[in-house]
């Protein structure tokens, strides 16, 4: 998702209209509307305001450093190769206990604690214990 759909959804979320974001962040209903259409693209201290007045984390609207697989990998070597993961396999628990999968442990105790926190809201949400709405909230919210 681009950084111009994610400002239009989260708008829509907060029920704001073009005109009220950008008067809040000291722009036209016409600017916001390039943003959102993707004609335009914000600067960092601009789609800083923007994210404060929709109340998300700045790093909610920015697009992902790694838009493919390949991106993601080379990240991946990188911060092995700086001792910050390690791959260990996962065991099945079926009968033959083969292994199957194979898992990521990040080397920094606030990841981990982290995706100890995601993995908790998750299983929440599939348990029906949270809404879809306030998961997708936390995940904008996060820092």
């Amino acid at each position: 998702m681009t950084t111009g759909e994610k400002i239009k959804k989260i708008r829509l979320v907060r029920g704001m209209t073009q005109k009220e974001l950008g008067e809040k962040v000291g722009l036209t209903d016409v600017r916001i509307r390039q943003y959102e259409l993707n004609n335009r693209t914000p600067k960092e201290d601009l789609l800083r305001k923007i994210a404060e007045v929709l109340e998300v984390n700045y790093y909610v609207l920015c697009e992902p450093r790694w838009s493919s697989m390949e991106e993601l990998v080379f990240a991946l070597f990188e911060m092995e190769e700086q001792n910050r993961l390690r791959l260990q396999l996962l065991t099945d628990n079926s009968e033959n206990g083969q292994q199957k999968e194979v898992g990521i442990v990040f080397e920094e105790e606030k990841l981990q604690e982290f995706l100890k926190e995601w993995l908790i809201k998750k299983e929440k949400l599939q348990e029906g214990k949270m809404e879809e709405k306030e998961y997708e909230e936390w995940k904008r919210k996060w820092s």
